[in-house]
């Protein structure tokens, strides 16, 4: 689980620390209320260095989303295009279209 540096439907996979990329706190909260996804383990796809307080980013993400998950989303990320998507309502009419890619051994999207 990561935030993005790219808007969604880029290509591009640029991993970004939690409420710092364009994904909007509502996609986070969509992925980590959603009943079907509760079980399944979530792994932290940022950077592995320190924040500038000096504490680590997987301590300061993983606050992030512990708070995601026990508020509300916040308004102007609930109209995000990633948020959108994630609530399955119409962003530049995809009309709720959901894409699956997978990663190979290979490194490359398919």
């Amino acid at each position: 689980i990561n935030d993005s540096k790219s808007p969604g439907g880029s290509r591009i996979d640029r991993h970004e620390h939690i409420g710092l990329g364009t994904c909007g706190e509502a996609c986070f909260a969509a992925v980590l209320r959603d009943p079907d996804l509760t079980l399944v383990p979530k792994i932290l796809e940022t950077a592995k260095e320190a924040h500038e307080n000096g504490r680590p980013w997987d301590a300061v993400n993983s606050e992030r989303l512990r708070s995601i998950l026990s508020g509300p989303a916040k308004g102007a990320d609930r109209d995000g295009p990633l948020a959108r998507r994630a609530r399955g309502t119409a962003a530049h009419g995809s009309a709720g279209r959901t894409t699956s890619r997978t990663k190979r051994g290979n490194g490359k999207d398919d």
